[in-house]
């Protein structure tokens, strides 16, 4: 080595040993004006619950935190309360209605007035906080003798109104008021539902995305609709502007720009939100 190539290499170390002592003096600073302003740095960690900490299975289908802060835990085989220190599992039991209807959780949902209702595949169910038990809810209707319906999604309206979609490609409008059932039938298993300016918007399996007109009891799909035959739409989100809806797909997430009426999608891998 010779020394010029010597001279380059203590200047370069220099340099790098500059901007070291130069980010430790910005940390410094930073730091000290967090502790003055009495802001402190956010600790985040990650607890691992597991059978072990007394959860009724590990395959996890749905986790809701309902208004006392409670976390519900939906398995295949039970659901579970956990408070922060303890687990309490919920059982089907059998010819005893105030138990949840089947032990596979499928959806976990609270409403308006924060009543959580359990969909399981065999079932419906309100939890009953006060007593600690479920009430169970039966939709057989004269045009509908089936009542065990297998639970895939559920949301509720402007209007009270609590839509629960089925794997049978059933749409049962329950209202939360008067308890009146209305059941219709759709073209396939029903696996996502959200509100849209004057309709529902229904995410379907393998059937992609279709309108349903709560006035004129009505499906239909649209154009933009059409674009997603074959695929499988589990999640259906309106952003707070109204503007977008995202679709969470099989594969990949897209999203529909109203005012153009267009589909962006992102592909696994790459991301444009």
């Amino acid at each position: 080595m010779n020394f010029d190539n010597i001279v380059l290499l203590v200047l370069r170390l220099k340099i790098i040993k500059m901007i070291r002592i130069t980010n430790l003096i910005i940390l410094s600073i930073l730091f000290f004006v967090f502790q003055v302003s009495g802001i402190n740095f956010p600790d985040f960690w990650f607890e691992h619950i597991t059978i072990a900490d007394g959860l009724s299975q590990n395959y996890i289908t749905d986790i809701k935190q309902d208004k006392d802060r409670l976390i519900w835990i939906g398995t295949k085989n039970g659901l579970n309360k956990y408070d922060g220190y303890e687990m309490t599992i919920y059982n089907h039991i059998q010819n005893d209605s105030t138990s949840i209807p089947n032990n596979y959780i499928s959806y976990i949902y609270q409403d308006s007035k924060d009543n959580l209702w359990i969909g399981t595949n065999t079932g419906l169910c309100k939890y009953i906080s006060e007593k600690d038990c479920f009430e169970q809810f039966n939709f057989e209707t004269t045009d509908s003798p089936h009542s065990n319906y297998n639970i895939s999604s559920l949301f509720e309206d402007k209007n009270n109104i609590l839509w629960i979609g089925t794997e049978e490609g059933c749409l049962i409008s329950f209202d939360l008021n008067t308890e009146g059932v209305k059941i219709y039938r759709a073209s396939q298993g029903i696996k996502a539902i959200e509100q849209d300016k004057s309709s529902l918007l229904i995410g379907g399996r393998n059937k992609g995305i279709m309108h349903f007109d709560p006035i004129e009891e009505t499906f239909y799909q649209t154009s933009i609709d059409s674009t997603f035959n074959s695929e499988t739409v589990t999640t259906i989100a309106n952003d707070p502007k109204g503007d977008l809806d995202r679709y969470t797909k099989s594969r990949n997430l897209s999203i529909r720009e109203k005012p153009q009426q267009t589909i962006r999608t992102d592909h696994p891998g790459h991301s444009f939100l």
